[in-house]
């Protein structure tokens, strides 16, 4: 009843278009609601039609017009967690990833147009969700379908890991954004907060990534018919490559804490995490000596005066 009462009154009610597409955006959030996705997407997108067709003839809310474009935005980003990494064969998995990438721009572009219009929360909201876009791409990366003998599908995860960070550093860069404008900006939101505890978790991660693949490297099969000495000089490598993956990951966490520190994060357990990881690595490192101080926000803005 919510959904075909707020769609009718978009269709009978046009001489306001701000009202009309809050109408089309409520009617959507019915729809999604009841999962049916695909009437959800036909209110939003006409709602968005509205603002383009009619932003230079009459006066629109940007409200409004930011909550239509981060609806289709929260749409879009259905459709692209729905496309799975998964497949009977190494062609299927690339053939999925092509169109999971390809998904993924509609996703940014819906709000990054939400981002342009500058409207306080709604920039933090939408700077968020485009982070957190590239971390669940990253993690379905991370997560398909693997094939071959146990020594094949371990070089491939060792591959797909060393991919990962790229997609972090993209999202943190987005989470930064919203954590150092909201210090600058004197903006408190729920939004912020979150995209603290993503920065500093994915800063925790990309240290983690590589302690992963020390993990492949030292719990690699024996390979049979190797005499005594043999296994014991392949032991040796293994444990070295373990070894080499926890001094690379070292300056990964590091780095993070002093991110954190720079941005004033405190009370989270990822830095906690950070710590411990550098504490066991490098119990001599001086960040062990270092504290973070909080950096104090107020009140949220109407506008963001500097957009991306």
């Amino acid at each position: 009843q919510m959904a075909k009462y707020f769609k009718s009154y978009a269709e009978k009610f046009t001489a306001n278009r701000s009202k009309q597409m809050d109408a089309l955006v409520r009617a959507s959030k019915a729809f999604m609601d009841m999962k049916k996705y695909s009437d959800a997407k036909k209110c939003v997108d006409l709602a968005t039609t509205v603002y383009k067709k009619y932003k230079d003839k009459t006066k629109i809310d940007p409200v409004a017009a930011s909550k239509a474009y981060f609806t289709l935005g929260k749409i879009r980003q259905k459709e692209l967690d729905d496309i799975a990494l998964r497949g009977k064969s190494e062609r299927q998995v690339q053939q999925q990833l092509k169109k999971k990438t390809k998904a993924l721009e509609p996703v940014l572009k819906a709000y990054a147009t939400v981002i342009e219009l500058g409207v306080g929360e709604w920039t933090i909201r939408s700077t968020y969700q485009i982070g957190k876009s590239f971390v669940d791409f990253a993690s379905a990366f991370e997560n398909q379908t693997l094939f071959g003998r146990k020594e094949q599908k371990d070089a491939s995860k060792i591959k797909i890991i060393s991919g990962l960070e790229k997609y972090y550093t993209k999202a943190m860069e987005k989470f930064y954004w919203n954590v150092n404008t909201a210090w600058e900006q004197n903006i408190k939101s729920e939004w912020v907060d979150k995209s603290k505890n993503e920065f500093t978790r994915l800063a925790y991660k990309k240290g983690y990534l590589f302690e992963k693949i020390g993990m492949i490297f030292k719990n690699s099969p024996i390979p049979r018919g190797m005499s005594k000495e043999e296994v014991t000089a392949y032991k040796d490598v293994l444990e070295e490559k373990y070894l080499e993956a926890l001094d690379a990951a070292l300056p990964k966490y590091e780095e993070g804490f002093y991110a954190a520190k720079e941005l004033g994060i405190t009370g989270s357990k990822w830095v906690d995490s950070l710590t411990s990881r550098v504490a066991f690595i490098n119990p001599s490192s001086k960040i062990l000596s270092e504290t973070i101080t909080e950096r104090m926000t107020g009140k949220i803005s109407e506008k963001i005066s500097e957009k991306q």
